[in-house]
């Protein structure tokens, strides 16, 4: 079973194998007897829906993933409970809680909840068994998720659990007897602070840096795990973005081309887990944006025609709020655009009703909004344009940033070049938006800043109490 979970993550094709190995044990079970009583079956059962599982998260497949979760759980600590001498029990609960907050990602409270749970169990493990340094490992893995849970859901004292996570990291990989692998939750914790600081500008450089150190000695050690590259890659791309906001385009470049480098090497080394084209998809439209910054227009769009290639081939025909939210994502960032394309991206962004279902942060009808801003200005209707950027504006600067861009462009469009010129005087810093895609923010002013500096003279209609729209030189909505 664990060669199966090895070598087939993600594959639904092993689905089938962990259902057959439940329905075996299922028999025995109602046979009765003896071995019917075995804690090593119990044990077998919880671990193959803990198996079935991942299989299914790795497939998006949330809810089904969270039913397995927890029947695995209820029977681990039952079992965890009667045999406290069993530490791989104990271990596996640890494993099957996190995976379950993991799954619950989307309500915070119970998420931390779990995370918290988890934390106890393999801290109390560890306690038990002072000289596993695996334990201790995964206590550092524990506070990791624990602290990421609460920074990214606005729960104080996520950063310090962070920060506690990456001193028992770190000083654990000094220890005698350590492996490599247990640099790892320092080098995510790195990472997630590099993320949490930049939103919030306070930096973030030097944490960004020290996680890409932290994985160049992890993939140089473990050359042949895969899921090591890939996190490398999302710390290249972590500090790429940063470093374009001093404009060191040049190396933002080469950090995103090194890596899609790592994500290319991943997927060779397994092919069957999707997530990894995803993410190179990611790689690919954020160095598309640094290229068209750098006025490299005609790699820029190669750049996103293959971003989108490898999203359609990821997506496929999945309809779920992940697969649009995802797709939203892309579509808010698209190259520029021209009619046809504007149309076809406008026929794409979903009606509101879905947007406000969608439980994503931050909401997902704000990448709709620029998405669809963008195409309503392609299509020359700039009233619309207008409407979209500045309806029900999110009152902090970071969110709204590329929508207030947007508004400027649309302004500048109808001739509003005062209105246009007043919005973008009151720009501070390039404020973040989303996934910290301060290049979208920046691209999105460049072209307000060209819209106004093309706009025709004042008129009479000009200036900050125009009413939006009553100059729209676009056709009517249909």
């Amino acid at each position: 079973m664990e060669r199966i979970a090895r070598d087939s993550l993600g594959d639904p094709r092993a689905d089938a194998d962990y259902v057959r190995f439940l329905r075996a044990i299922e028999q025995v079970i109602r046979a009765g007897g003896d071995e019917a009583e075995s804690v090593d079956l119990r044990y077998s059962e919880a671990l193959a829906r803990f198996q079935l599982g991942r299989s299914l998260q790795f497939q998006r497949r949330g809810p089904a993933a969270a039913e397995c979760y927890e029947r695995s759980n209820a029977a681990l600590r039952d079992l965890a409970t009667l045999h406290p001498g069993r530490h791989d029990i104990r271990y596996d609960l640890f494993r099957g809680l996190f995976c379950l907050a993991a799954v619950n990602f989307e309500r915070p409270a119970e998420a931390v909840a779990l995370h918290r749970e988890s934390l106890a169990v393999i801290e109390a493990l560890s306690r038990d068994v002072p000289a596993n340094l695996d334990y201790v490992d995964a206590v550092a893995a524990g506070r990791y998720n624990l602290g990421r849970a609460m920074a990214f859901s606005g729960i104080p004292g996520g950063e310090d659990v962070l920060r506690r996570a990456c001193e028992l990291s770190e000083g654990l990989s000094r220890r005698p007897g350590a492996k490599p692998m247990y640099i790892r939750p320092a080098a995510l914790a790195w990472g997630d602070l590099a993320v949490i600081l930049h939103r919030s500008g306070r930096g973030g450089e030097s944490e960004a840096r020290k996680a890409v150190e932290a994985y160049v000695a992890l993939v140089r050690d473990v050359p042949d795990d895969p899921m090591y590259r890939d996190d490398y890659a999302a710390r290249l791309r972590i500090l790429a973005q940063i470093v374009t906001d001093r404009g060191e385009f040049a190396e933002a470049e080469a950090l995103t081309d090194r890596a899609l480098t790592l994500e290319d090497e991943a997927i060779a080394r397994r092919p069957t887990l999707a997530e990894f084209t995803e993410r190179r998809a990611i790689g690919l439209l954020l160095r598309a944006q640094i290229r068209l910054a750098r006025g490299r227009r005609d790699e820029a769009l190669a750049d996103f025609a293959a971003a989108d290639s490898g999203l359609s081939a990821y997506l496929g025909d999945r309809s779920d709020g992940v697969a649009e939210q995802t797709r939203l994502f892309f579509a808010a960032r698209c190259p520029p655009l021209d009619a046809p394309a504007a149309d076809r991206l406008a026929a794409t962004v979903p009606p509101d009703e879905r947007l406000a279902a969608m439980n994503s942060k931050p909401p997902a009808w704000i990448d709709a909004r620029i998405a669809l801003a963008r195409a309503r200005s392609a299509q020359g209707r700039h009233g619309e344009a207008l409407a979209l950027a500045t309806a029900d504006l999110p009152p902090d600067g970071d969110e709204s940033a590329a929508l207030q861009a947007l508004a400027a462009t649309a302004e500048a469009k109808l001739g509003l070049r005062d209105a246009a010129a007043s919005r973008m005087a009151s720009w501070g810093r390039l404020c973040v938006h989303a996934r910290d895609e301060c290049l979208l923010v920046a691209r999105l002013r460049r072209e307000a800043a060209e819209a106004l500096a093309a706009a025709d003279p004042p008129n009479a209609l000009s200036g900050p109490s125009a009413a939006p729209g009553a100059q729209d030189t676009g056709p009517p909505a249909p």
